[in-house]
């Protein structure tokens, strides 16, 4: 289906929905004694969904099939909520009427999304005062059969009296990809993660690659820096232009400019979204808010990817509150791995003192075989 958006038409958020403020309650003092209601925070993970609590008496969930909007945290994460739930402070909860349907509601809320990120997240405007008063969006209207749109006396949507296509945006989501994807891995042989057995290794092998203050350290990578790269000189093509965001595996924009780094590697938001790591699985070109790992003296598939690019995303809580991973930060940074070990249990070490100072080596095939005992691991290659 084609999205005409000059055909589209502009609506005020608040005319469409009812909009209100959510629960305001905190996760952590929530009782957990028979947890049967979702509790949504301000994250942009799990659908925005902290975990569940118990029924707060004398409160009443809000209903399936609701939108809510993170005002504060992930700002202008969008949400249709499949279950009832309570939320935190700074969520919004957006109403709609019976008609539209769960497709309408995920168009909506993409549309919502796209909004925050270009109106409102760059240039720091508070999104809990907008959003129940002059928060925009543009959306596809009703037309006849001249294409001119359907006016509706009673002006009930916008002052112009159009109305929005919610069948048009239910026709246009099912008309995606939307088979349920199906995995012949089962899960129930997913080895335990023993992390007391792990060791810690630097990021940096500075026999290969020194940084300043980290001489004595051993490491696993040599890292990288990204290249600035403006909106002005971009030209249109295919290759992969990473930015500091934390979805979509850091693909912010697709160029005309040829790679600049090679796949094979692990990308780490040093800015923006500190700490937020992908495995690249294809040449590519990174903004100056982004380094570049790439292994040394070993070969990245896939699965080790994605399951080191896991351990690095744990640790940003590290850099919040405005620190930024920096290269020199980074280079002396440690995480935990699993590491090689004999039929005793005890750790094979390397004399030549490769990865870590104490002789240490990782563990790739367990890295390997974990991914491979997750539950739609076969479609990481298909």
């Amino acid at each position: 289906m084609d999205l005409n958006v000059d055909l589209w038409k502009e609506f005020i958020l608040e005319r469409i929905c009812n909009i209100t403020m959510g629960n305001k309650l905190d996760y952590y003092k929530m009782s957990l004694d028979n947890p049967t209601v979702n509790f949504v925070g301000r994250s942009a993970a799990n659908n925005g969904v902290a975990g569940k609590v118990d029924i707060v008496p004398g409160v009443m969930p809000y209903p399936a099939g609701s939108i809510t909007v993170a005002l504060g945290g992930s700002i202008g994460t969008a949400c249709v909520q499949h279950e009832a739930f309570y939320t935190s402070q700074n969520v919004s909860v957006l109403e709609l009427e019976k008609k539209v349907s769960r497709q309408a509601k995920l168009f909506l809320a993409r549309l919502i999304m796209y909004e925050c990120k270009y109106k409102y997240v760059p240039f720091g405007r508070e999104l809990n005062v907008h959003i129940r008063n002059d928060f925009s969006l543009w959306l596809p209207a009703v037309r006849d059969n001249n294409n001119e749109p359907v006016i509706d006396e009673e002006k009930k949507y916008s002052d112009e009296g159009y109305i929005p296509d919610w069948q048009f945006m239910e026709d246009y989501i099912n008309s995606l990809h939307n088979e349920p994807i199906r995995t012949n891995v089962s899960g129930i042989d997913v080895p335990m993660l023993n992390v007391s057995t792990w060791e810690d290794f630097y990021f940096v092998n500075t026999k290969l690659y020194p940084v300043k203050g980290t001489e004595k350290h051993e490491g696993i990578f040599r890292i990288a820096k990204g290249k600035r790269l403006t909106k002005e000189d971009m030209e249109e093509g295919t290759t992969h232009f990473l930015g500091a965001i934390d979805s979509n595996n850091g693909v912010r924009d697709y160029i005309g400019q040829k790679p600049i780094h090679k796949a094979g590697c692990i990308t780490v938001n040093y800015n923006g979204s500190v700490g937020e790591a992908f495995y690249q699985d294809e040449p590519f070109w990174a903004s100056d808010d982004v380094n570049i790992l790439y292994p040394t003296n070993w070969q990245i598939s896939v699965n080790v990817g994605l399951f080191i690019a896991t351990i690095i995303r744990m640790n940003k809580y590290r850099f919040t509150y405005g620190r930024k991973w920096k290269l020199e930060r980074m280079a002396d940074s440690v995480m935990e791995l699993p590491v090689k070990r004999d039929s005793n249990g005890e750790p094979v070490l390397d004399p030549d003192c490769t990865y870590s100072a104490e002789g240490y080596i990782p563990d790739w095939q367990f890295m390997e075989d974990y991914i491979n005992s997750l539950p739609y691991s076969d479609k990481l290659n298909g």
